[in-house]
């Protein structure tokens, strides 16, 4: 049912899908409301044959919940979740932009690198993200330790308009929460892993950090820092083995390799202790070689190597944006019994509330109007009639006289019976 769309969800309105993956697909939709209100939104919806898979559900509730507790610029915004015909779902915010795995694939492909000013300033929005997740507290003011284990170029989003958002908190861990993860079972992707998590040992958000460095080293060097088969590829994580950023990258001041090293070093005790730290010294270079890059600048070279994508992401908004007024498509499973009685009722009522109304209306003016009027003519020929008949009753022999203004009552006929005499008497 969800390959011809829009069609309605809920009080949402699906209007075209974004993606699909392993756990779940996302859609662009709209919620609409009084008077005209519209807002456009992402809705991510667990796939229906994951529905019965109690791990997977848990899960993306495990998701939804961590990430209502997050409200920062650089980490997406959820507004809702809920389950509607028994599949869960998480209603976000809408972002136009590509992710930094499809970013670096353009920029290789038109020859037009990430430059350094780019790549920091997004890993410095990402350091900004990962230590308010890091540092958040709960209204005890206890840390709730969040880490978010998934750091990789598709969760991390640059929007057209030069944001740099964190997405996907699916297998994120936050302290207190029951998402302890199997003895043997690694969540996340490996070749984004820090030492400790590939291996499977207990981590901290220092393994978070690993994951930044990782992202700057690629966008810096445009090449993959782990390559090989899988198993050789975990391998290689699990002991830190790849090229320096010196063999990769000589161009690069010395200062960025430094920053590289301590982000990349296989013992977490050599590593940044905090994220804040991390973005402290990428500043620090920045502001001591004159670079000011911003999210105007970055807007404007994301845009130019997704000219053509934007082209059909604005029509496709467009398209998007009437087909929410429009009446859905399809009927959503589950509803279309209801539906289509409703369609039926309106249908068989229609005849009977055209024609009738004026009808009654002319009933009711004219009847009221015809009653006087009988009234009236009754009432005026009752007395013409009793005029005539004592005037003529005046007149008959032995009859006193009578006036036609008011006769006596001993002039009158004391009952039907002589009335009948008396004008057969005189006739």
């Amino acid at each position: 049912m969800t390959d011809i769309l829009p069609y309605d969800f809920g009080r949402y309105r699906l209007l075209g899908r974004i993606a699909v993956g392993g756990m779940a697909e996302l859609f662009r939709g709209a919620i609409r409301g009084m008077e005209g209100f519209e807002k456009k939104v992402a809705i991510k919806r667990i796939l229906p044959h994951l529905t019965d898979q109690h791990e997977l559900v848990q899960a993306f509730i495990g998701e939804a919940k961590l990430a209502a507790l997050l409200q920062h610029p650089n980490i997406v915004q959820i507004y809702d979740f809920g389950s509607i015909q028994g599949g869960y779902f998480i209603a976000m915010e809408l972002l136009s932009g590509k992710d930094l795995s499809h970013l670096c694939i353009r920029a290789k492909e038109k020859h037009f690198p990430i430059t350094l000013e780019h790549a920091l300033f997004i890993t410095a929005r990402i350091c900004e993200g990962l230590d308010y997740a890091h540092d958040l507290k709960d209204i005890q003011g206890h840390c709730l330790g969040i880490i978010h284990r998934d750091i990789s170029p598709p969760n991390v989003l640059v929007t057209y308009d030069g944001e740099v958002k964190i997405l996907d908190f699916g297998v994120a861990k936050a302290a207190g929460m029951n998402n302890k993860t199997r003895e043997g079972v690694i969540k996340g992707k490996v070749c984004y892993m820090s030492p400790e998590q590939a291996s499977g040992l207990d981590i901290d958000h220092r393994s978070d950090l690993f994951s930044a460095g990782v992202l700057l080293y690629e966008m810096l060097s445009g090449q993959r820092m782990f390559t090989g088969d899988p198993l050789h590829t975990l391998l290689r994580v699990r002991e830190a083995d790849f090229q320096s950023p010196e063999e990769v990258a000589p161009h690069l001041p010395q200062a960025i390799h430094q920053v590289l090293h301590r982000a990349l070093a296989k013992d977490p005790e050599s590593r940044y202790p905090s994220a804040s730290e991390m973005l402290a010294d990428i500043e620090e270079f920045l502001h001591k070689n004159s670079l000011r890059p911003s999210a105007r600048t970055l807007a404007r070279y994301v845009r130019d190597l997704f000219a053509d994508d934007m082209v059909s992401e604005t029509a496709a908004l467009c398209a998007g944006s009437e087909a929410s007024r429009s009446e859905p498509k399809t009927l959503v499973l589950g509803q279309e019994k209801a539906s289509i009685k409703t369609a039926l009722m309106t249908f068989a009522t229609v005849p009977k509330t055209q024609n009738p109304p004026s009808l009654r209306w002319m009933l009711f003016s004219v009847l009221p109007l015809s009653l006087f009027i009988a009234g009236f003519l009754a009432l005026s020929f009752s007395q013409e009639s009793f005029s005539a008949l004592y005037h003529h009753l005046s007149e008959l022999p032995g009859t006193p006289a009578a006036s036609i203004d008011g006769a006596s009552s001993r002039a009158m006929p004391s009952s039907s019976s002589q009335l009948i005499e008396t004008l057969e008497a005189g006739a």
